[in-house]
């Protein structure tokens, strides 16, 4: 038999990280790291490539929202109730921390606020089933269809996790205007006379139209510009797009983000999953930022393209639908033409008349000896109809019940980070 001569063992009880930096447009790997601290041995645990934890609501994006707006005509600007609300087995969907709703939300504003309710209540729409062959085309092999293929894998509830390699260029993808490209480390091999011995035939297709990648892309945005993601905003001005992710506890922590030049994952946690805590739960951030602010800062500052085909038009706030001259706010959304909205707001509608023109109303219809005239005659009628409103557009003017098992896809229902 085979004896061990000798064995060396590396153990961090400390909180552990990792980070792939990516070209998207090529899916050339330009920077990895399995680990902080010194390397003390070759072939090590690289934690980018050969680790998989849960990946919390980055999931969001990728396994709900990218399918219903790339093949169920949604837009950003479409909502969804957050209310009160439960995944098919009766177990209640909690909007984490808060455990509040706040009623009719778009999905640009779920993404920014990462809004548990309605990334479940878009995956049931569009069928798990959908959701889980997405995020196939998306590159990610983990996956495991007898587990995986339900609700909670909205929220990144899913039965073995991802590597932070494949999440990260998953969102090269978006980043990419919809073109996955496969993580390339070679190009090719060549001998000692130059002559190619191992090419590199990484894959590359697309996984979602330009026009759905650009609305993630500006809905991801809008999480560092007042969502959950505002400490990764970088001091030289580069635009960036991102989403944040945590899983229940704080056992994993996450940020995938992109400027217009570079896609990074960055993950934090320990190795035997213990539950970070304070300073611990952001440092991931602050690494994020100081490393892609030097990247950035040698660049020209540039903002992301906007594909051709994309139109703009102004929608209400509270239903996406075209503002009427009741609508309390609006705003400017970008649309592929297949996907304007059709149809005026019916939400907002004229306030009713106050009390005292009731008053003054019946009072004019009363006949002389005080009795009063029940007719219905509209010739009788002292006012004019009341015209319809313009259908023009207005001018631009991770639940916490008792824990489930270990492993389940409950288990990692997400918090709102």
């Amino acid at each position: 038999g085979q004896s061990i001569v000798a064995e060396s063992t590396f153990f961090s009880p400390q909180p552990q990280i990792s980070m792939v930096i990516m070209d998207q447009k090529t899916g050339y790997v330009k920077a990895i790291s399995g680990g902080r601290g010194q390397k003390m041995a070759s072939r090590t645990l690289n934690r980018a490539t050969g680790t998989y934890r849960q990946p919390g609501s980055t999931f969001k994006v990728v396994a709900a929202y990218a399918a219903a707006i790339d093949d169920f005509g949604k837009t950003i600007s479409s909502t969804y109730e957050d209310e009160p609300y439960a995944y098919s087995n009766g177990r209640e969907v909690h909007n984490w921390l808060t455990n509040t709703y706040q009623g009719t939300v778009s999905i640009r504003q779920a993404i920014a606020n990462s809004i548990n309710v309605a990334a479940v209540k878009c995956i049931t729409e569009i069928t798990p089933q959908v959701a889980y062959k997405k995020l196939l085309d998306f590159g990610f092999t983990s996956l495991d269809p007898e587990h995986d293929i339900n609700q909670p894998l909205a929220l990144g509830g899913i039965y073995r996790g991802v590597s932070n390699l494949e999440l990260t260029a998953a969102y090269a993808s978006i980043a990419n205007q919809g073109t996955y490209n496969q993580p390339i480390f070679y190009t090719c091999i060549r001998n000692m006379d130059g002559d190619v011995i191992l090419e590199n035939d990484a894959d590359t297709h697309r996984v979602l139209k330009e026009g759905t990648a650009f609305q993630l892309t500006l809905a991801m945005q809008d999480v560092i510009s007042y969502g959950t993601g505002g400490a990764l905003a970088l001091p030289c001005g580069m635009p960036v797009a991102g989403k944040t992710g945590t899983t229940s506890a704080y056992n994993d922590v996450w940020f995938v983000g992109y400027t217009p030049y570079y896609t990074c994952g960055i993950w934090a946690g320990y190795d035997n999953n213990e539950k970070l805590g304070g300073d611990e739960r952001n440092y991931h951030k602050t690494i994020w930022r100081n490393v892609m602010n030097a990247l950035a800062s040698e660049l020209p500052i540039i903002q992301f393209d906007r594909p051709e085909g994309v139109v703009s038009a102004w929608v209400c706030d509270d239903t996406g639908m075209i503002p009427n001259e009741f609508c309390p706010g609006m705003h400017e959304a970008f649309f592929t033409p297949d996907t304007l909205p059709q149809s005026v707001c019916s939400l907002h509608q004229p306030p009713p008349p106050p009390v005292e023109s009731l008053v003054e109303s019946i009072t004019d219809d009363s006949d002389s000896s005080g009795e009063l005239d029940y007719g219905t005659s509209s010739e009788s009628s002292s006012e004019a109809p009341v015209e319809p409103p313009s259908s023009d557009p207005a001018p631009p003017s991770s639940e916490d019940p008792p824990p489930p098992p270990e492993n389940s896809p409950e288990a990692t229902a997400e918090m709102p980070y």
